[in-house]
């Protein structure tokens, strides 16, 4: 934004959390999961063409003006609706399993971003916490590297390993390949995942076999 001359970072960051917007879009959260970031997983991630003079606040307008586009009227509609593998879900949920399936997910292999949105859906199903990493680095504020020890017993609401159910808001801004990923999901038995060395996801049944496969391949980082 800054090398474009649009504005500068913190101009946009500004221009995100404009309580004005909230009212003239149906659905951003009224009450946001971050209120630093308010509108943080509906700002669209795309390539756009901005009239600089248009400034930041044009841009985070069609940001958000391309979430509506691509959470379409008939995928709220589907949203609403439960399916075998998912239970009826809020624009809101659905935002935020997205958002932690672009952080968790391999790019590389399309078929990742199904799978794991899978295991979320499995492990709520059964009253099991997600266990998501990418969530408690939001609350630290970074991206890498992995909790210490002593981080994963931070007290907050974006600690899924110790706090049940999702977290209060999303971690990124999901692009429309992990949305639809959460919105039709296969339906799978699967409860664990990770990353080999090699950066090939892994998903399990069980904790015995989960153990297993760790041992076999490594996990990524590591």
């Amino acid at each position: 934004v800054e090398s474009k001359g649009v504005g500068t970072a913190a101009d946009y960051i500004a221009a995100a959390k404009d309580p004005a917007l909230r009212a003239t879009y149906s659905f951003l959260p009224s009450q946001p999961g971050n209120p630093d970031a308010p509108f943080e997983g509906y700002l669209f991630p795309d390539t756009y063409l901005i009239d600089p003079a248009a400034g930041v606040s044009g841009l985070v307008k069609e940001q958000l003006d391309q979430f509506g586009v691509v959470f379409s009227a008939d995928l709220r509609a589907q949203i609403a609706q439960a399916t075998a593998a998912r239970p009826a879900e809020s624009i809101q949920s659905i935002v935020i399993l997205a958002s932690m399936v672009d952080r968790e997910a391999n790019a590389a292999t399309p078929s990742d971003r199904g799978n794991v949105c899978s295991v979320y859906y499995n492990r709520l199903k059964v009253n099991m916490t997600l266990g998501v990493d990418a969530t408690l680095l939001y609350a630290l504020g970074r991206l890498t590297p992995e909790p210490t020890a002593a981080e994963l017993q931070l007290d907050s609401p974006y600690n899924t390993r110790t706090h049940a159910g999702l977290p209060p808001g999303p971690i990124s801004n999901p692009g429309k390949a992990a949305l639809l990923a959460c919105i039709n999901p296969p339906q799978t038995q699967y409860l664990f995942y990770f990353a080999d060395r090699q950066g090939v996801t892994h998903f399990e049944t069980n904790q015995q076999d989960f153990d297993r496969d760790i041992q076999k391949y490594g996990v990524s980082g590591s």
